[in-house]
């Protein structure tokens, strides 16, 4: 037998192959974690652009319910004829007198409508101002205040008075900051109208950022510029309390969880992508931020309030470590393997090589795939997640859904259920409905965990067929039984169903299934909802 071509070589001619696999290996390690690290952020993306895009359809349509509540309220003839009335008096010697009786009445009025939408809608006030709207007349949230100079600071009811037309904004007042809708009340004969006096209802972010953490798995906080509190509400700073970020002085409002400290390096920068950064405790998240002006201020003025969301990856970026490890174990395997396999020939070493290589890249393959089910499968459900939705859909290479419907499904009073039985009921709970809904797909639907207690179906049927499905959903979901612990549980879902047009983009036709299913929430739950082409109204207005 011939001797092992090695012994051939020179001592660094051997060292030089040595030095080349070593090199390969390492450039294999780092594109595989490349690889990996990119999913994740990817992943992370993704789920910062969901989370971000239902936070600016609940901001509108929260803005779009507190302008139904308050056209409601001044359309009543009674509460504009007090108003009327109040503002003809202004001149009057006795106006005082006068109008704290058209007050009291008003007040009266008003009453039984404030205490609904305060207890139901998550209403913060109802506000009665007199034209030219520069001073409060009438608080129902606070009765006792009125009169109170609102120049400078609150321009949203003087503008709708000048012009006669409603509107809505973001602003801080007296007592919080809000999100505001003002409807003015008209007087006159059929010749000109003129605003006599306006009827504003706010709400605070405190309700809505409830919805934003119960429904997408988030924490959130309402952060107010310092120079904005000391204009309008001086005395809050002695109950708010301080926060650093982006090299300013910011005071929080509102939040569902104790704000993270932020680096002093980050900044806030519009449509940037969701920040990736380490907490004290060294567990990862993600953070975005959302601007807030006041209403009337210039389109380049500096952000008056910033809504922060944000969410840990913990989980995910441990997978991410382990995959960086077992990278490294395989490049060392692989680089020892391919080590020996020179030193016993070149020959016999040439093929051994491309074994390991052939070898290493069927794992790097296998490693690979892992991943990207990881990426695209829900832990919890086994069913595809959003990012899976993406892909699978085409949403990057083909805009419609070209035909077909989508069915948006959401588990009914899922944060009761935690709360009740704990977590783990819930999680139970999500398994057993991602169950009902495998089980009740026909050949060719598909169904994702779209977030939450969400899921998202595609079907190819119409929309009377996708109303057929839908109900078998709905049905079937109601009829579940889970045992937990030794308990008996059911709960039901509510669904919104959206035909597709052909020159609609999917994500609006998913957008209007979405809008569907708040309307099946606030009719009552447990009830299959269609989309029309309008948009859906996810609150009834507050009645008068």
């Amino acid at each position: 037998m011939a001797a092992p071509l090695w012994h051939l070589l020179p001592g660094r001619a051997f060292l030089v192959i040595l030095l080349a696999l070593a090199l390969a290996m390492v450039g294999l390690v780092a594109f595989v974690h490349d690889r990996a690290e990119q999913t994740f952020r990817h992943g992370v993306a993704d789920r910062a652009r969901e989370v971000d895009a239902a936070f600016e359809m609940l901001l509108h349509v929260t803005l779009e319910d507190n302008l139904r509540a308050a056209s409601l309220i001044a359309s009543d003839p009674l509460v504009a004829g007090l108003i009327g009335a109040a503002y003809q008096v202004r001149d009057h010697p006795d106006a005082a007198a006068i109008q704290a009786a058209y007050r009291n009445e008003l007040r009266r009025r008003l009453e039984p409508a404030w205490q609904l939408g305060h207890r139901d809608y998550g209403l913060r006030q109802v506000h009665v101002h007199l034209a030219p709207g520069d001073r409060s007349f009438l608080r129902l949230h606070a009765p006792e205040a009125f009169g109170d100079e609102l120049t400078g600071f609150r321009r949203l009811p003087q503008e709708v008075i000048r012009r006669g037309q409603p509107g809505t904004g973001f602003e801080i007042g007296p007592f919080l900051p809000a999100l505001r809708a003002v409807t003015p009340v008209l007087a006159g004969g059929d010749g000109e109208r003129i605003a006599v006096g306006a009827v504003e209802v706010g709400s605070s972010f405190a309700t809505m950022l409830a919805r934003i953490e119960t429904h997408l798995a988030v924490a959130a906080a309402v952060l107010v510029s310092a120079e904005a509190l000391s204009a309008a509400m001086p005395e809050a700073q002695d109950r708010l309390r301080g926060f650093e970020a982006a090299g300013e002085t910011w005071w929080i409002d509102t939040t569902t969880q104790p704000v993270p400290d932020l680096p002093p390096s980050w900044r806030f920068q519009a449509a940037a992508s969701p920040a990736l950064l380490h907490a004290a405790d060294g567990i990862p998240f993600w953070l975005t931020a959302h601007p807030l002006t006041v209403y009337g201020a210039p389109a380049d003025a500096s952000p008056t309030a910033l809504v922060l969301i944000w969410a840990t990856v913990g989980p995910e970026w441990q997978r991410l470590e382990a995959d960086r490890r077992n990278a490294i174990a395989l490049g060392l395997v692989a680089f020892f393997g391919v080590a020996l396999a020179t030193a016993v020939g070149l020959g016999e070493g040439v093929r051994h090589l491309q074994s390991r290589i052939a070898n290493a890249t069927v794992e790097i393959r296998i490693l690979n795939r892992s991943l990207r089910r990881q990426a695209e499968t829900d832990a919890l459900t086994n069913l595809p997640n959003r990012h899976a939705a993406a892909a699978r859909l085409g949403e990057r290479r083909r805009p419609t859904l070209r035909g077909g419907a989508v069915i948006m499904l959401d588990l009914d009073h899922f944060k009761a259920l935690n709360e009740r039985y704990g977590h783990a009921a819930g999680d139970a709970a999500l398994q057993a409905a991602a169950e009902v809904v495998r089980r009740s797909l026909r050949r060719g639907d598909e169904a994702y965990r779209w977030g939450g207690e969400e899921f998202l179906i595609v079907t190819r049927s119409d929309l009377a067929g996708a109303l057929r499905v839908a109900e078998r959903l709905r049905r079937a979901v109601a009829a579940e039984e889970l045992t937990f612990r030794g308990l008996s549980l059911r709960f039901t879902a509510s669904l919104g169903v959206a035909e597709s047009d052909l020159a609609e983009p999917l994500e609006e036709t998913i957008r209007r299934a979405d809008e569907a299913l708040y309307r099946a929430k606030a009719q009552g739950r447990n009830r299959t909802i269609a989309a029309t082409a309008a948009p859906a109204a996810i609150l009834d207005p507050v009645p008068a």
